[in-house]
């Protein structure tokens, strides 16, 4: 007990710096015009935490349970908090219901109200793997890698078959510790885990692009893609990838096709109109650029880059009025989020 006391306190310490490093997450030398990664870590609800808690599927509590569970998976989280509130009343000595309130705060951006939750969900029910994964997401978030580290090793130690510790820790080793050496085995051991993971397969084939395998990136993407389509999702990542790898083969023209894709599949990312901007600008259209950079300015606010593109963009065209405004522009942003 006085070493989970001792823990609490540390990140209640933490926590304020934690907000600054969250803001600061994309990388603060030249203005990136595309970024390849989704924002880490992802929280995934599954509709299989209810069995892993021992709630019987045919009980009112079980399918009050998976309700929640499906409010969650489609992102409905504000329907979800009073169901989770009343499963943690009417089951006080089982952690599902502290569970499913960490994810709501977890969601939300809550991260200490989140860890409070998932600390008392761990005291209820220790030996389940879903409170370990999700703590272990707190602690990533509060930059508490080595906690986080044994979080996932401990459902690695007690799950080996169950791919998602494998996932974040290869996500987490390419990108918190820049290690992509270390990262590609485990997100490797991941998708071989769950092949139908195109999240997973993604995150493998941006490894092996920055590595220079494109060809090992091209069949992850492509394969990443179709389980996207399959899943009906909006996940356009490996379709952005495609298109990047076919920019650097200088094939323009399949480039555009892929990114057009991308965006037509979620037009609310931002990275997707960045790099379809610039295609176009590659391929000296800069009024369609200046379109998507316009698009990608107001998808994300904190990110600089479309403004610094903006500025070039608009003294190409002559329109010094407008370069001054987005050059200002992106110093503003620049400062404010720490790019």
């Amino acid at each position: 007990m006085r070493g989970r006391v001792l823990r609490f306190a540390l990140l209640i310490l933490l926590t304020a710096t934690a907000t600054q490093h969250l803001l600061a997450q994309k990388q603060a030398e030249e203005p990136q015009f595309t970024r390849a990664t989704t924002p880490f870590p992802e929280i995934a609800p599954s509709d299989q935490v209810c069995a892993a808690f021992e709630l019987r599927p045919d009980s009112l509590i079980g399918r009050s349970c998976q309700s929640l569970a499906q409010l969650a998976m489609a992102g409905r989280w504000h329907e979800a908090r009073p169901l989770a509130e009343k499963l943690a009343l009417e089951l006080p000595s089982n952690g599902i219901g502290s569970y499913w309130l960490g994810l709501i705060e977890l969601h939300a951006g809550n991260t200490l109200s989140a860890f409070r939750r998932l600390d008392k969900a761990l005291s209820l029910s220790p030996d389940v793997f879903w409170v370990h994964l999700n703590l272990g997401l707190c602690y990533a978030l509060l930059r508490q890698y080595t906690l986080f580290e044994q979080e996932m090793q401990w459902v690695m130690n007690n799950y080996p078959n169950q791919p998602l510790p494998y996932y974040y820790l290869g996500r987490h080793y390419s990108k918190a510790r820049e290690d992509t050496d270390k990262g590609l085995p485990l997100l490797q051991r991941a998708v071989s885990l769950n092949p139908a993971d195109f999240r997973a397969r993604y995150h493998l084939g941006y490894l092996f692009e920055l590595k220079d395998r494109f060809e090992e990136a091209k069949a992850e993407y492509q394969q990443a893609s179709e389980g996207a389509a399959a899943h009906r999702s909006s996940y356009s990542w490996p379709l952005q990838g495609l298109a990047r790898l076919y920019l650097q083969e200088a094939n323009l023209a399949e480039a555009l096709r892929y990114t057009r894709m991308a965006v037509s599949l979620d037009p609310t990312l931002s990275e997707n109109e960045l790099l379809l901007a610039r295609i176009y600008l590659q391929r000296g259209e800069t009024a369609p650029a200046i379109t998507s950079l316009e698009r990608a300015a107001v998808l994300d606010p904190t990110d600089p880059a479309p403004h610094y593109l903006l500025s070039r963009a608009y003294a190409q065209m002559k329109r010094s009025k407008e370069a001054e405004q987005s050059l200002a522009m992106y110093t503003e942003v620049k400062a404010a989020y720490g790019n």
